[in-house]
């Protein structure tokens, strides 16, 4: 049987260069979520799969990679990371002061139909605050999600911020639908499905016919038509600098959110999906038997990201460099050499020393010249009875000697 190569589909080969450009991406993440004075946590990559069903509902679940374990236990790959949170939250809030700003860039899961931005498997973005309920909190998520892009180099007018409130939305559409969950992953899909379709689909999960219309007229409200509580939203939102829009459609598809929740579009459309998406949800440590704690949170993607930035030419010039490159001689004891990279290693620089025994000088430096070395370093039997060292800077095309004592 002949092997295939390739990665599964919906799976990446991070090559060293690849690489490069998640690693710009994740040190991003990092340094923004920080400067917010967020904290990094990670749990499990497995959890039963009962978690996700009670946490998240069955539409999750559909899309997740699940079996079952040694222990007779169904298993789940994690196809988001709130569950967890909120089990880790539920066990140990108590010994946090509130409110708790926690954040996390794990590996998820989900077996879904891979497209541009999407994999079934990408490290996820989340940054949470939980223990608090002002609008405030709500703000600072979407400010972090904001200020991370700018960071990447975009501007705030490069984005939509669409906002709703998942509450506001249940009320409204508990008058035409028994069935309101079912109406909102509807809606939730509706930029995805044409429009016959998705008449046809609201159709079947309103009352009677005639509210398929006030299901779409609610769709279409705008301006003095927004509701005073996502109205309060948008004006204090302003004060910080965001433009949020209200958008109906926004309800996010996931059961756990139960207040404001929005996304972040980039205004080109570019990419086919939302950059940022989150919101509050209020019984997340309450469902799992922790104390009742609001909390709202906001996510992205590596992997929505880096075509982001590609598509908007966003992505800066990365290359692999190193600092030095020893070169060595048969001839000369190797504890030298060992004594020169253990100091240059000691102060942080990167460092390769030549290994193969039968390269000489002119093979070196063409090795090091081709894999992108900063200084390129000799010390053969003239540089050791000077006690010296030969050091060439490849970038620069100069040279200078300098005593070994000196490094």
């Amino acid at each position: 049987m002949k092997l295939n190569l390739n990665a599964l589909k919906g799976f990446t080969d991070y090559y060293p260069e690849k690489y490069l450009e998640k690693n710009y991406i994740v040190n991003i993440l990092n340094e923004v979520s920080r400067s917010f004075g967020y904290l990094y946590y990670d749990g499990p990559i497995m959890e039963e799969s009962s978690l996700y069903e009670l946490k998240s509902g069955q539409s999750i679940v559909e899309e997740a990679y699940s079996f079952i374990d040694r222990g007779d236990r169904m298993v789940t790959l994690r196809p988001e990371m709130t569950p967890t949170l909120g089990r880790m939250l539920a066990s140990k809030s108590m010994n946090y002061k509130k409110p708790i700003r926690w954040y996390s860039i794990p590996l998820i899961f989900r077996n879904e139909n891979p497209q541009k931005a999407r994999q079934r498997e990408f490290s996820q973005f989340n940054a949470d605050i939980i223990g608090v309920s002002s609008i405030i909190s709500d703000i600072e998520i979407i400010d972090l999600s904001m200020s991370i892009l700018r960071r990447i180099g975009f501007v705030n007018d490069d984005f939509e911020i669409l906002v709703n409130n998942r509450s506001v939305a249940y009320k409204i559409l508990s008058e035409y639908s028994n069935d309101v969950n079912s109406l909102i992953k509807i809606i939730d899909r509706k930029s995805k499905l044409p429009e016959s379709e998705f008449i046809n689909l609201v159709d079947k999960n309103v009352k009677n016919h005639q509210y398929v219309d006030k299901v779409l007229e609610y769709l279409n409200v705008s301006g003095d038509n927004i509701p005073n509580e996502i109205l309060d939203f948008i004006n204090e939102a302003s004060k910080f600098g965001l433009n949020l829009i209200y958008d109906p459609s926004i309800v996010r598809g996931l059961d756990y959110y139960t207040g404001s929740v929005f996304e972040i579009w980039d205004k080109k459309r570019l990419i086919k999906r939302s950059i940022f998406g989150g919101g509050r949800y209020s019984d997340l440590l309450s469902v799992l038997g922790g104390e009742s704690l609001d909390a709202v949170g906001i996510g992205t993607s590596v992997e929505v990201l880096l075509p982001l930035i590609k598509e908007y030419n966003k992505d800066p010039q990365l290359e692999v460099v190193y600092d030095y490159f020893i070169s060595t001689f048969d001839n000369i004891d190797n504890s030298i050499y060992s004594n020169i990279v253990h100091k240059l290693r000691s102060r942080g620089e990167s460092v390769i020393l030549n290994v193969n025994i039968d390269w000489n000088l002119k093979k070196q430096l063409e090795f090091s010249l081709n894999i992108g070395v900063k200084k390129f370093i000799i010390l053969g039997e003239k540089e050791l009875k000077e006690n010296s060292l030969l050091i060439k800077d490849l970038k620069h095309k100069t040279e200078k000697r300098i005593l070994i004592a000196d490094i």
